[in-house]
């Protein structure tokens, strides 16, 4: 992966946690995935369960290939060390 691509990855990687998406509170980041859609320029169906799919077209020169998919699960399982003072539900997770 050259370093553009993984830098890119990166910062999404860090948009996705700063949106709180507890268990069972999945609005929030599903909307996110939704607006990354918007932005660029993709297909997207959001279904009353939060869960969203999101489809892009091949790149040049692979029309003729088999379609890849990728899945992966917008809910977390929330648990913090004792005496944090943290809101899932209110705050985003930093990685930093």
């Amino acid at each position: 992966m050259s370093n553009n691509l993984f830098e890119k990855a990166i910062k999404h990687f860090y948009e996705i946690c700063e949106s709180p998406h507890g268990s069972g509170d999945m609005e929030k980041i599903s909307d996110f995935c939704v607006d990354f859609a918007k932005k660029n320029g993709l297909k997207y169906v959001k279904d009353n369960a939060c869960n969203v799919i999101i489809y892009k077209d091949a790149s040049a020169g692979y029309e003729t290939f088999e379609p890849i998919i990728l899945q992966g699960h917008l809910d977390m399982v929330c648990q913090k060390e004792a005496g944090l003072d943290f809101d899932f539900l209110a705050d985003g997770i930093n990685i930093l």
